[in-house]
């Protein structure tokens, strides 16, 4: 309970997702007493792809691709619940390679479900058989909804920061275009200024070659 604990505080405290989900990695590792953990999610071409993980080499993550129709995951990501695999050896079928090759056997699948259906995958492997309790498949299906909870944070984060952006863009817009009209205000001013000035230049001329003195009172 403490490590879930930990990991919500994490994720309320932070915005960088793939720390708070590598985090969640670990604490699942603790609690379930596994070798590695895993949290792929979907990505904007559809594909599946790792943003976090705990004892799993990052050249391992660059090339592992699950697939949503495929074996294990298809399982998870269409039944939306925990899948459970004691032994990956024993299973018939395909299933992914790679998990495989780095000799895991035993596999926990939790989808990570958000409002918009299932958004990626928490996978926990151990390199023994292990035939997950109820109390840590539980324990993973809350840590998996913690994780799920800090994507949508991100991705809330993320659209508030670009409103903002867009928000300071647009003031900052305004305000120069306030100061261009100001500055049209200014010249319009003085050029009515001038063109009064050169008016009154005009008359002067023009009452003085009349002969009269332009400094005389009208009314006298």
């Amino acid at each position: 309970m403490v490590e879930l604990v930990a990991v919500s505080v994490r994720a309320s405290l932070r915005y960088n997702i793939e720390e708070i989900l590598s985090s969640a990695c670990e604490a699942g590792c603790r609690l379930l007493r596994v070798r590695c953990a895993a949290i792929v999610l979907t990505r904007p071409d559809g594909e599946l792809g790792a943003r976090g993980s705990y004892g799993l080499p990052g050249e391992v993550l660059e090339q592992w691709r699950p697939r949503r129709d495929e074996g294990l995951t298809a399982e998870a990501f269409s039944s939306q619940q925990p899948v459970v695999c004691p032994d990956l050896a024993a299973r018939p079928g395909p299933e992914d390679l790679l998990l495989a090759a780095l000799g895991l056997r035993a596999l926990l699948l939790v989808p990570l479900r958000a409002r918009n259906g299932v958004i990626g995958c928490l996978y926990l492997g151990d390199r023994g058989v292990k035939d997950f309790s109820a109390d840590e498949v539980e324990a993973a299906r809350l840590l998996a909804a913690l994780a799920a909870i800090a994507v949508e944070n991100s991705h809330l984060y993320d659209e508030l920061r670009r409103a903002n952006k867009k928000q300071e863009t647009t003031l900052d817009q305004l305000v120069q275009s306030e100061k261009l009209a100001s500055l049209g205000r200014q010249a319009i001013a003085q050029v009515i200024g001038e063109a009064l000035e050169r008016a009154g230049m005009a008359l002067h001329r023009l009452a003085r070659g009349l002969g009269i003195d332009p400094r005389a009172d009208l009314h006298a």
